[in-house]
C-alpha cells in the first residue's frame, strides 16, 4: 500500500489517500501504518483518446504463408486488412506521431469471451503505428488491459498517455 495524497477536510480532519497494487485508492483519516510515502508529481500527459468500433481480429489467424518465387513468405489475411482499413478510417488522431514513451490503457470489447486479450494487443499497436499516432510500437513502456463482453457491439477503448 502506497500514500500518495493528503488532505485536509472542511472542519480540519486530515484524509490519507492510498493505493494498493490493484490500483484501488482507499481513504484514512489517520495515516495507516506500514505504508510507504511516495511523491506525487503529474508525470502523465494525456495524448490520445480513442474509441475503435469492430470486433479485433484473432492473431493466430491473421498471416497465411504464400510461395513467391519459390520462397514462403506471409501475407495478411482478409480479416485482418479489413480491421486495418477500419481503425484507419475512424482514428480521429492520425498523424499526432508520439514519438515519447507512452503508457496504453486498452478496454476491448468482445462479442463473447472466447479471444485472447494479449492477441489484440499487438494488432492494435500495430494500428496505431501505421495511422501514425505512435512512432513506433516498442516505445510502449506500460499497458493496462481489460476484456470485456459486448456481444451488440464490440470495440476497443484506448487512452495513451506520454511518459514524462
Amino acid at each position: 500500500m502506497y500514500v500518495v495524497g493528503t488532505c485536509t477536510t472542511s472542519v480540519g480532519a486530515h484524509i490519507f489517500i492510498t493505493f494498493n497494487m490493484e490500483r484501488q485508492f482507499t481513504l484514512f483519516e489517520e495515516e495507516p501504518a506500514k505504508v510507504e510515502k511516495v511523491e506525487t508529481t503529474n508525470e502523465r500527459k494525456k495524448y490520445v483518446i480513442e474509441t475503435i468500433f469492430g470486433q479485433v481480429p484473432s492473431k493466430s489467424n491473421c498471416y497465411r504463408i504464400i510461395t513467391i518465387s519459390g520462397h514462403a513468405s506471409l501475407a495478411k489475411a482478409k480479416a485482418l486488412k479489413e480491421y486495418e482499413q477500419t481503425f484507419f478510417m475512424q482514428c480521429r488522431n492520425r498523424g499526432k506521431m508520439l514519438d515519447k514513451r507512452f503508457a496504453l490503457k486498452i478496454d476491448v470489447f468482445y462479442a463473447s469471451d472466447r479471444p485472447d486479450l494479449d492477441n489484440a494487443l499487438k494488432i492494435v499497436l500495430d494500428c496505431l503505428q501505421s495511422c501514425k499516432v505512435i512512432k513506433n510500437d516498442r516505445l510502449c513502456a506500460e499497458i493496462f488491459a481489460r476484456k470485456l463482453i459486448d456481444k451488440k457491439e464490440p470495440r476497443i477503448y484506448l487512452e495513451l498517455e506520454e511518459l514524462l
